[in-house]
């Protein structure tokens, strides 16, 4: 019930931030939100519209359930031969999903698409898994990096370093003039 309401609590803020910024919230958001200590709650409530109370009855429903059936509640073993089967069929569910998208947006994990691609296909759960996972690596990455990863090409950007041109001063003064790249 817990893992329900943190799904419950984190498809609101995606709803709400959606809204906001035509994105979904990213492992990186979410860390910088704790450096503004508070001084975001003014701005979160200018964000919620009055029908994003719907989002929350579900969890209202969910929580409440047991203590209004309380007496209803039925316990039945369940035996280790249909758990292991239940987690086969689950991991099965998972690879054909991942399947599914892969053919019809090829490479859609290794290229990294757009993040609404992997909302759309995957699902909001498998982004957050995804983008904590691209966080990992990218950290892994950030602490690898030492002094010399860093001169090798400062060093090369010296040695390719082109002088501006003196009698190219002023050629294109009170002319158009297009930059392609």
């Amino acid at each position: 019930m817990v893992l329900f309401a943190l799904e419950t609590i984190l498809l609101v803020a995606n709803v709400i931030y959606y809204r906001e910024f035509s994105d979904f919230i990213s492992i990186n958001t979410m860390l910088s939100a704790q450096k503004f200590n508070g001084a975001m709650g003014k701005s979160i409530a200018t964000l919620i519209s009055p029908h994003d109370v719907i989002y929350l009855l579900n969890l209202g429903l969910i929580i409440g359930l047991p203590f209004f059936t309380k007496n209803n509640l039925i316990t039945i073993p369940v035996r280790m031969v249909n758990k292991v089967a239940l987690s086969c069929l689950s991991a099965f569910l998972i690879v054909l999903n991942l399947t599914i998208s892969e053919m019809n947006r090829p490479q859609l994990l290794g290229r990294t698409f757009d993040q609404t691609y992997i909302v759309k296909y995957l699902g909001l759960n498998f982004y957050m898994a995804y983008n904590t996972a691209n966080k990992v690596n990218e950290d892994a990455e950030k602490n690898k990096v030492t002094t010399v990863d860093i001169d090798s090409p400062l060093q090369e950007a010296a040695q390719i370093y082109a002088k501006p041109d003196k009698k190219y001063y002023g050629i294109a003064r009170k002319k158009m003039s297009l930059l392609f790249t």
